[in-house]
Formats: structure tokens, C-alpha cells, sequence
């Protein structure tokens, strides 16, 4: 690896491919099977965990759903993803947090972040949310911008 590559290289993602190998969203649904909107996902079980323990207290039950990611994936760290919104004028914190806001698919697809991303071939975007054990914290989440990129979707 070279220098380049091991500065731009996160936790998540390398070279725009996500690393783990499956991710988990959390819902108060059970049995989703239309995937035809964004999903925020949690990049490990503990996170999902936690999501599932924190919407069972607040709506009841609440499920986890395994899947995998295919396609390219930015990083709100890696310098170029940075450069991207920077040439496009858009500001990536301002984006950020209007993601973590739990926006509508509509207001969603209709942010101008959202828009480069996918214009650029971005599938999704790693970023930080809130921990739900903890919500002074974060962790580092998932948003899947084109639903056709989520496989082997399956409730455990």
C-alpha cells in the first residue's frame, strides 16, 4: 500500500469498497421486504444492538436485518470526498448533519449531497451518528443512498 492509499485509507472503507463484510439495520418493522428508499445501517452487531434496545424501549419490538453492500462507498474523512463537495460548493458537515437529522426520502434524494454522491457513482456514505447507547457519543454509521446496492438483505 502505498502512502497515498494509507492516508486515505478508514476504518470502513478502502479504495471505496466497505470492509465488513455484512452490516445491520435496525427497525420497529418486521419482515421488510420492498427495499426501494435510502437505510441507515449500523457497521456492527454491537451498534445494531444497541439501535434495537434503544427503539423496543421507545415502540416495542424492534428487529435486526443482515445485508451486504455493493458498490462504491464514500468516507465523510476521506480527503477526496472532501475535495468533491468542497468543488461543488457544498458544505459536508452541513450535509452530515442534515443526515443525521432522520430525513424523509424525499427531502433525502433531494439534498444536493445526496445528489453528487450518486452522480458521482457513491452508493453510499460512511459518516457518524449517534450512539444509541449513549447519545453524547457517536459511531461511525452507514447510509445506503441507492437501495439497489443492499443484497443477501435478511432478518436475523
Amino acid at each position: 500500500m502505498g502512502f497515498k492509499e494509507f492516508l486515505n485509507e478508514s476504518r470502513y472503507v478502502t479504495n471505496g469498497k466497505l470492509k465488513p463484510k455484512k452490516v445491520y439495520h435496525t427497525s420497529s418493522s418486521k419482515g421488510i421486504k420492498s427495499l426501494n428508499r435510502p437505510i441507515w445501517f449500523a457497521l456492527d452487531i454491537e451498534h445494531a444492538n444497541a439501535w434495537q434496545e434503544s427503539i423496543s424501549s421507545d415502540a416495542g419490538e424492534a428487529y435486526i436485518y443482515a445485508a451486504t453492500v455493493d458498490g462504491k462507498i464514500a468516507d465523510v474523512d476521506d480527503k477526496e470526498i472532501k475535495q468533491l463537495f468542497n468543488n461543488a460548493n457544498i458544505d459536508l458537515d452541513d450535509y452530515i448533519v442534515d443526515v443525521v437529522s432522520n430525513p424523509t426520502k424525499d427531502e433525502l434524494l433531494k439534498m444536493p449531497g445526496t445528489k453528487l454522491l450518486l452522480k458521482k457513482g457513491y452508493v453510499g456514505i460512511v459518516y457518524l451518528d449517534y450512539d444509541p447507547s449513549d447519545f453524547q457519543n457517536d459511531l461511525d454509521a452507514l447510509l445506503v443512498l441507492d437501495p439497489s446496492a443492499i443484497k443477501s438483505w435478511k432478518k436475523i
